[in-house]
């Protein structure tokens, strides 16, 4: 299933980066949309969760789905794109959020070994930094870990070195949160400020 979830979100992830992949489709981003971008905060209905961009207009916020593809719970992949602006600077601070479909008796640490052997196969030279830490988010436990790796040259996470990746469970859906920027300048207070922002619409 480790090699299901990173096709699938390769797939979503080019379509956020050249938006034509067939079969994807960038979520309405007007006033008037419903499920889609208002205000700064991104709900989605289907998933049933939002987060809000922090209010400097310095953060941008996206969404793509993947309606060809289908998770095991039945939804389409949908995956979440915040950045900020670096004048002058090519690197870019990112947050990327990926929910997925839950296995069959799938628990918060097995997703996260899960979710770990992934990342040390899609970033090169991967380098854990300290110990895995928990945490809440939008009232779930999350557990989250440092890692730095080589800078890629291309894709979301271009010439970021430095990540922090929060893994949550909730019913039927395993939620991958991946922040990067440079290890110098990794601002992790506006990231967190970010995931604090995100919640659950009730089930």
């Amino acid at each position: 299933m480790v090699t299901c979830r990173k096709s699938i979100g390769l797939l979503v992830c080019l379509a956020l980066v050249f938006g034509s992949v067939p079969g994807c489709k960038p979520i309405p981003t007007g006033p008037e949309s419903v499920g889609g971008l208002l205000d700064r905060t991104y709900t989605n209905e289907e998933w049933g969760f939002s987060i809000t961009a922090p209010p400097d207009s310095a953060w941008s916020l996206s969404a793509s789905r993947f309606i060809a593809a289908q998770e095991s719970n039945g939804l389409s992949p949908v995956q979440v794109l915040l950045r900020r602006s670096n004048p002058s600077l090519a690197w870019r601070p990112t947050m990327l959020i990926s929910p997925f479909g839950r296995l069959d008796g799938e628990e918060l640490q097995g997703a996260v070994t899960s979710f770990e052997t992934q990342v040390m196969q899609e970033f090169a030279n991967y380098n854990a930094q300290g110990q895995k830490a928990s945490g809440l988010v939008g009232g779930v436990e999350t557990v989250e870990w440092f890692f730095r790796a080589r800078e890629p040259q291309s894709g979301i996470h271009t010439f970021n070195n430095r990540f922090l990746c929060v893994v949550f469970v909730r019913s039927d859906q395993v939620y991958r949160v991946v922040c990067s920027a440079q290890q110098g300048s990794f601002p992790e207070t506006d990231f967190r400020s970010i995931l604090a922002t995100f919640e659950f619409s009730p089930r």
